[in-house]
Order: structure tokens, then C-alpha cells, then sequence
């Protein structure tokens, strides 16, 4: 998507001369460099690539310039220089200039030349009290990053508080965000067992990155915390190390997520007007409980104790869409649906073949109370048009095997699970709801009018547009309104799919008077265009009532190219009022 974006931007006429900066080029993976080379190579730009050398890669760009950045001695005596000035003990102790320049000297030979290691190695020297105490130190300085970064944690691990550090590490290590300080001292500061919130567990950021031993690094403006990263970063490091002591990090996570949520009472949310108001009040940690609790527990081995019994006890849990949007307050039935806990429901509407604990207990698991397939959340959803709506696959197919299930159902808007996976371009969901539905309810629309194939076509989801239209004569009528759906995003091949519907309206006219070549012709897809002149039945001069025709709306949108093409076929000129009124009227758009 962010090559997509570049390629517009770099390709537009909005800049005379263009550059993009591209650095730490070698912390991808191998794969993503050789993909962003020959990418970026293909655009009008001016590229800086930053990277270690990495010689495989010079041959993809032949006629780039190379040259070395050196890093010299001189950098790191700076380096030293700040870093002294900012611990007092260091300072006094290196008074004496020959002790300092031999301190100097060998922070240089065994940080080999790289920034990250003579930071860590200075921070290790911090806790020396006396000349001979840091001679000492000196000498036994470890060489590499691999091995200051094993002395490093051995430091880490040696005071009281190494739980609290190595607790911070892992979610900088596993967080599925960046964290500010205040995020990681709130997600910190519970209690191990329990995973509740504990205010008396809190401590200061200036603290936590003292038990980190350098390892993090605290970015005042942003005030985002980072693992330090530099040619073999911290997490490259950390996450096999951490993981010999805990090999399922994101339980803890988890498990530590929904005792947030549950803390502000969020299973069981009161007032859905409040609820943005709770983040607000609370901003530490609980925006990042409530956005990737879920996905934490799904990266778990297996389903968390503490999630599972979460969604169990949810009666009115605000769901909300992947960008942040609230859409409606559900049940612990809404809650598996809409965040995919598959097995959750399995286990409720299918008791004997999957015990809670997955072994071969005799008593089920416990179901929610009064479980109900069609029961409604506050916005109308069942759990069948959330799991749709969200395009889980495994959810919808349990869902579907419950006795009594009503596939039918629409939401607050009219909109059912087969408009939603349509509109999500979520084939699989779409073949197995088609295998249940009838044609009546296939054909529904929502409240705005829209049909699953409509919104198929318009988003640009061929493979469901193909799924939809199988049973040719069922959808006849709703591929007159996909057509022109399809052809205002220029979508080629979803336009060739429904030219070869036979019986299909080619000149259909929307409710907001509009047909499909009409708005090829205005948007400037001119390969749309082309192969809508080849349809037997398109009428090129169809006029609405307002006498405006495909040329009048290419003419108005200045797509001169087109106008010509439609010429070519004998479109007729818009009358003289028509370009008085529309065409070089600038009051009016051509949408208008």
C-alpha cells in the first residue's frame, strides 16, 4: 500500500524534481530488499538508500552511485565526551587526562567502531565508584554486540527488579505497537498472577530505563519507548533470550490486556455514549488493551484462561471495526463472533466435541446463559453478519452449522452477512453463505439501496463478482446496477465479467441518473470505456432527461482522450445548451 502511494505521489505532476530517503535498508528481510530496489528503482526519483554494505544487492541498481560513510575514531571520543557529561561519577573519575585517553582508547577497540556498543559499554561503567574499580572494568569490557548484549543482561538479571525489566522488554520485544512511557509503566505495574492493575507497582520512566540497562531508549518529543537497534538490534537479541524463561509471551499480554479492560468495567459497558469518554480519562495503556486484546490472544499457544473467561462474561462489550470505529455493544456470542474466538463457539454450540480444557472430560464446558444463534446486539448484528462483517472464515462456518441459524437477518442498516462479505470481498464466506441463502435473500438490499453483487462491483472484488453472478438469471436484474458500479471505479475486469451476463442492461440508469458509460467516460477509464462500445446493445447517445449523454460528461470532465474514442463511434455533439449549462459552466461539477 505505501509503494502504491509513493508511485502516485511520485508519478503525479505535483513536484518539479522529487527524492525519497530511504535508511537501515539492511534490517529488512533479504526478500523486501531486493522488492523495494526494484521498486523504487522503476519511479522519477531521486533515491538515498542508507544500509551496511550489502553487495548482493549493488547489482540491482547498476547506475547508482556508492560510497562508504566511515565511522572515526574522533565520533566516538564525542560519543564519550556526551555520555560522560551526563554521568557525574564518570566524570570525576576520569579527571586524569592519560587515564581518560586510555579509557578512550580502549572503548574504541572493543565497541569496534559501532555507536550502540561503546553506549552500552559506557552505562556498564556507570556503576564504578573508584579508579581501580573501573581499570577493572575496562579491562574485562566485553568485545561485540553479541556479547554486550549477553553483559548486559546479566546486569539486568542481577537486581531485585529484574522481573519488572524483563517484563518491560517483552513488550517492546512483542508489543503489536509502539508504547509511550506512560503505556509501558501502566502495562508493568500488575500483579504477576493476576495480571490486575496495581498503582502501587508504578514506577518513573527515568527508573524503568535505569533497569533496562540501557537497552531502551525514551524519545522525549514522541515519548515513545524503543529497544535500541543498530546493526544487530536489541530484539534480534532479546526475543530468543526472553523466550527460554517464558516461550508464550503473549499470554501474559493478553492476559494483562483484558484485566485492563475489565478494570474499567468494559465487558459490561453502561452507557455507549461514554465510552470514548473512558479512554479520554484514561488514556495509559487502555487505548492499547482494548485495540489488540484480541490479537494477543490469538498470537498465544492457546486461548488464555483470562481471555476465555473475559468473553464469557462480556453482556455488552463495545466492538469496533479494524479502524477504530465503534459499530455496536455485544454478548459474549457477538464478542467470539466479531474477534473470531472459532473455538469458543464451538465449544458453546458443540459441547461434547471439544471440552474447555481439551481433554476427554465428561461434563461440557459451560455455554453463556441464554445463548441464542439470532440474538441481537445493539446494532440489530447477529454473530453470523459480525463474523461476515469481519471476514472470519473459521467463525462463519461454526456459525453456520448451528441449528436454527437465520442466515437472512440484516442489521440496523439492512445490511446481512452475505452484503457484508461481499462488500469485505471475502470469497470463501460468500460461497459457503450462498450454499444456505436462497436467491430472494442473496438479491436483498440494504437500506441504501445496495445488493451484495453492487457493492462486489464497486469495491473491486472480481473473484466474488464471479461467485454472485453463476446463477445468471437470479441476478439479471441487479447486474444492470453492478455494471455502472463497476465502471465508475474503472474495475476492467469485473466489467468484462458482467458484459458476458447474457440478458444484462447495459445503458441501466442508476437511481442518480447515471449509466455505466457514462461514468467510465467522466472518470477517464478509457479501457472501460472501450469495452463498453463493444457491447451489442449499448446505446452511445443515451441521453438523460436532463439531456446530458457520455460525450457531454467526458467533455465536462476535460477527458478530451475519451471524447475523441466516442466520437470515433458516432456519439453525437451535446446540443448547444448543454454546453452552455454544463459543459463550460464552472459553477457546476459533472457530478452535480
Amino acid at each position: 500500500e505505501l509503494v502504491g502511494v509513493l508511485e502516485k505521489i511520485f508519478t503525479s505532476n505535483l513536484f518539479d524534481e522529487r527524492f525519497c530517503s530511504l535508511d537501515g535498508l539492511d534490517e529488512a528481510k533479504s526478500i523486501t530488499q531486493f522488492e523495494l530496489l526494484d521498486t523504487l528503482s522503476q519511479l522519477p526519483i531521486n533515491l538515498l538508500i542508507t544500509s551496511r554494505p550489502l553487495h548482493l544487492l549493488e547489482d540491482n541498481v547498476p547506475t547508482a552511485d556508492h560510497f562508504s560513510i566511515i565511522l572515526q575514531d574522533a565520533d566516538i571520543e564525542r560519543l564519550i565526551e556526551e555520555k560522560v557529561r551526563q554521568i557525574p561519577t564518570l566524570k570525576g573519575l576520569l579527571a586524569n587526562d592519560e587515564f581518560k585517553t586510555w579509557v578512550v582508547k580502549a572503548i574504541i577497540e572493543k565497541s569496534s567502531g559501532m555507536f550502540l556498543v561503546a553506549s552500552l559499554q559506557l552505562d556498564m561503567l556507570a556503576v564504578c565508584v573508584n579508579v581501580h574499580g573501573l581499570r577493572k572494568a575496562v579491562e574485562t569490557l566485553p568485545i561485540g554486540v553479541e556479547a554486550m548484549y549477553q553483559t548486559t543482561m546479566v546486569r539486568v538479571e542481577a537486581h531485585s527488579q529484574a522481573a519488572t525489566a524483563k517484563r518491560a522488554l517483552t513488550w517492546l520485544v512483542h508489543g503489536l505497537k509502539s508504547l509511550k512511557m506512560d503505556d509501558l509503566r501502566y502495562a508493568i505495574a500488575v500483579d504477576p498472577e493476576t495480571f490486575e492493575f496495581d498503582r502501587e507497582l508504578l514506577i518513573d520512566g527515568p527508573t524503568l530505563l535505569s533497569l533496562c540497562c540501557g537497552l531502551v531508549t525514551f524519545e522525549p518529543k514522541s515519548k515513545l519507548v524503543r529497544l535500541v537497534r543498530k546493526y544487530y538490534t536489541a530484539k534480534d537479541f532479546l526475543e530468543p533470550y526472553l523466550k527460554r524463561e517464558d516461550p508464550d509471551p503473549h499470554k501474559m499480554m493478553a492476559s494483562t490486556c483484558v484485566a485492563r479492560l475489565l478494570h474499567f468495567n468494559l465487558h459490561k459497558l453502561e452507557d455507549e455514549e461514554n465510552y470514548f469518554d473512558i479512554f479520554d480519562e484514561n488514556p495509559f495503556f487502555l487505548p492499547y488493551s482494548d485495540d489488540r486484546w484480541a490479537e494477543h490472544s490469538h498470537l498465544s499457544v492457546a486461548l488464555p484462561a483470562p481471555t476465555r473467561d473475559f468473553v464469557f462474561h462480556c453482556s455488552r462489550f463495545p466492538i469496533c471495526n479494524k479502524d477504530g470505529d465503534f459499530i455496536c455493544t455485544g454478548s459474549s456470542l457477538h464478542v467470539a463472533a466479531a474477534y473470531n474466538f472459532h473455538e469458543l463457539l464451538e465449544e458453546w454450540f458443540h459441547p461434547s466435541c471439544h471440552p474447555a480444557d481439551g481433554s476427554q472430560s465428561q461434563f461440557p464446558p459451560p455455554s453463556p446463559p441464554d445463548l441464542d444463534i439470532n440474538a441481537r446486539a445493539s446494532d440489530e448484528s447477529t454473530a453470523l453478519i459480525l463474523a461476515a462483517d469481519f471476514s472470519h472464515a473459521e467463525a462463519v462456518r461454526v456459525l453456520l452449522n448451528v441449528e436454527g441459524i437465520d442466515v437472512a437477518l440484516g442489521d440496523r442498516d439492512g445490511w446481512t452477512a452475505l452484503i457484508w462479505a461481499a462488500g469485505g470481498g471475502s470469497l470463501e464466506i460468500v460461497e459457503m453463505l450462498l450454499a444456505v441463502v436462497d436467491m430472494n435473500h442473496a438479491s436483498s438490499r440494504n437500506v441504501a439501496g445496495c445488493t451484495a453483487l453492487m457493492l462486489a462491483s464497486s469495491h473491486g472484488h472480481v473473484e466474488v463478482v464471479k461467485g454472485l453472478v453463476r446463477e445468471e438469471a437470479s441476478f439479471i436484474s441487479e447486474c444492470g446496477e453492478a455494471l455502472v458500479e463497476a465502471a465508475w471505479g474503472g474495475h476492467q475486469d469485473i466489467v468484462e465479467t458482467l458484459l458476458g451476463v447474457k440478458g444484462i442492461n447495459v445503458n441501466h440508469v442508476l437511481k442518480d441518473g447515471i449509466t455505466a458509460l457514462m461514468c467510465a467516460s467522466a472518470n477517464g477509464h478509457k479501457s472501460t470505456v472501450e469495452m463498453l462500445l463493444q457491447h451489442e446493445n449499448i446505446f452511445i447517445d443515451y441521453a438523460l432527461p436532463s439531456g446530458r449523454t457520455a460525450l457531454a460528461y467526458a467533455l465536462k470532465a476535460a477527458k478530451h482522450d475519451i471524447a475523441e474514442l466516442l466520437r470515433s463511434h458516432g456519439a453525437q455533439e451535446p446540443s448547444a445548451d448543454i454546453y452552455k449549462n454544463f459543459i463550460h459552466n464552472d459553477s457546476i461539477k459533472w457530478w452535480d
